[in-house]
């Protein structure tokens, strides 16, 4: 018995499913967490009550340096990267593949990496979608929109 996520959870308390697409035409890497943090706003644009976002990073290694948000050339240089997903709030992991053998010291360096790098795009979601509500006439700019208190 696979236990429910939390996506899961909401979606059977709402007794409603939500299907996003996203398409790109071009990619510089990090398509996978793009298409994540894209549906991400496009569930709070949608006024979609969540209890929280789901932010997405990639990180890697190149020589000695790990590094985030990977472009379209570090993802192929055949070193290890890592995509990785995560709800903020809670700090709890909902996403993570690598697809190579690493040293475990290494694999905590790319997830540690991975979670700062959610934690700079959760805070650039959350500006635009206060951008958004205080945009819109009809709602408070004091909320952010799609979110409610857990």
């Amino acid at each position: 018995v696979v236990p429910a996520s939390p996506g899961r959870k909401l979606m059977n308390e709402l007794k409603a499913a939500h299907a996003v697409l996203a398409y790109h035409d071009r990619s510089d890497g990090g398509v996978l967490c793009a298409c994540m943090n894209a549906a991400t706003l496009a569930l709070v644009d949608a006024g979609i009550p969540m209890k929280d976002f789901v932010v997405a990073c990639t990180s890697g290694y190149l020589g000695d340096t790990f590094v985030r948000d990977l472009n379209n050339v570090e993802e192929m240089s055949r070193k290890p990267y890592l995509p990785l997903a995560m709800l903020p709030r809670s700090e709890k992991i909902v996403m993570v593949k690598l697809k190579s053998k690493i040293a475990p010291e290494n694999f905590e360096n790319l997830v540690r990496q991975a979670k700062r790098g959610c934690a700079d795009i959760h805070k650039i979601l959350q500006n635009a979608a206060k951008e958004r509500v205080s945009a819109s006439p009809t709602s408070a700019a004091d909320e952010t929109p799609g979110l409610r208190a857990p």
